[in-house]
């Protein structure tokens, strides 16, 4: 059969993994004491909820709404920012690219200059040997 994820057993395929020889909680745990790292059951309302990333439980909305403005400027700016290291980052490149074909059409001009003057050697040489003759 397949994995029966009632028996307490781990491993198995879709089930929570769970150590050999695991056999629940600790005698006397109750899940709902709060030791469980939530809040207790029926304590909801004596303790505050706060808001994530927020020191302040009881924020107006008009102040929820400035926080998400705020929130969103920062998204903005940032993208920007990675927009704008992005172009910095591919105008570099292509002046890397103009920097090597430049070089290259340098050093095909040397070459070809270097072969004609050494086909004009090389013709004086046969000139000179014929004239030996």
């Amino acid at each position: 059969g397949g994995y029966d994820y009632r028996d307490g057993g781990g491993g198995g395929n879709g089930g929570p993994q769970t150590p050999p020889g695991y056999r629940g909680r600790a005698p006397g745990v109750n899940v709902n004491d709060g030791g469980g790292g939530g809040p207790p059951v029926g304590g909801e309302a004596s303790s505050p909820r706060f808001n994530f990333r927020s020191d302040n439980p009881n924020m107006m909305p008009h102040e929820q709404e400035a926080k998400y403005r705020a929130q969103e400027k920062l998204q903005a700016d940032l993208a920007e920012q990675i927009a704008e290291k992005k172009r910095a980052k591919e105008a570099e490149k292509a002046r890397d690219r103009a920097e090597v074909l430049a070089e290259e059409r340098r050093l095909q001009t040397e070459q070809d200059l270097l072969r004609e003057a050494f086909k004009n050697e090389q013709q004086e040489e046969k000139t000179k040997a014929e004239d030996r003759e």
